[in-house]
């Protein structure tokens, strides 16, 4: 005979259930008393094998139950809006909870939980924008030295650069520039090797970004880009 959480599991398994019809199938039907009935969906939940949420469309809002690897409606809209929104900010940041909120066309109260719980799959984070302005910052340059990675060309100073400047980031940073590569490359500044002429020099490193790199950097941040390049310029007569 199936015990309580396995009724549950069953009860769960066609889709999202309501407190108020979980109580109908499973207390008014004479299945389990309704203290049973909340003890087994707080250990359900407690263990991951269930999720309870909220829709704040409701007044007042409802308390729905449904199987760990159920996507609802809404929650689908929030994981698609964060994708579209990243991919219109060109990766630079990560979209905030209105900017989710707005998109899908919901209060940032509704969204904030489910964006929260869908964080660790799609891997977004709230971030501070002094925080979001520093990994933009950082990705985009390691962006440019990855295209000269992949390259595949021998210089010794410029893979030098590229191994310390990889060494250096964190895993964000990395995910954030291949991401820049994949959807935008020409927003990565270009890395060139040294020159050394009869009157000037120029050391190896990163050209200033391109122009359409800083548009986007004001357009998702609102202010002017940092200063950008690494190559330091000489000459004389």
């Amino acid at each position: 005979m199936p015990n309580n959480e396995q009724i549950i599991l069953e009860t769960l398994k066609d889709g999202e259930k309501r407190w108020k019809d979980l109580e109908r199938f499973l207390v008014k039907s004479g299945k389990m008393s309704k203290s049973t009935l909340s003890q087994n969906l707080f250990k359900l939940e407690r263990d991951g094998k269930i999720k309870r949420f909220a829709d704040y469309s409701k007044k007042p809002p409802t308390v729905h139950y449904a199987l760990s690897s159920f996507e609802s409606h809404l929650e689908r809209k929030v994981r698609e809006a964060v994708e579209e929104l990243r991919v219109g900010f060109k990766f630079f940041r990560e979209p905030t909870v209105k900017e989710v909120a707005f998109k899908v066309g919901e209060t940032p109260e509704a969204v904030r939980p489910i964006l929260y719980g869908l964080a660790p799959k799609i891997g977004w984070r709230e971030q501070d924008k002094e925080e979001a302005e520093k990994e933009a910052e950082e990705a985009i340059n390691l962006a440019g030295w990855l295209i000269w990675f992949q390259k595949g060309e021998q210089n010794a100073e410029l893979n030098k650069m590229v191994e310390e400047a990889k060494q250096a980031a964190s895993n964000g940073i990395v995910e954030r520039a291949r991401k820049i590569l994949e959807y935008c490359p020409e927003l990565a500044p270009e890395a060139k090797p040294a020159i050394h002429g009869p009157h000037f020099f120029c050391s190896a490193g990163l050209e200033p970004w391109p122009e359409e790199t800083e548009r986007v950097w004001m357009r998702v941040f609102l202010k002017e880009p940092p200063s950008s390049g690494t190559r330091q310029h000489a000459a004389w007569t």
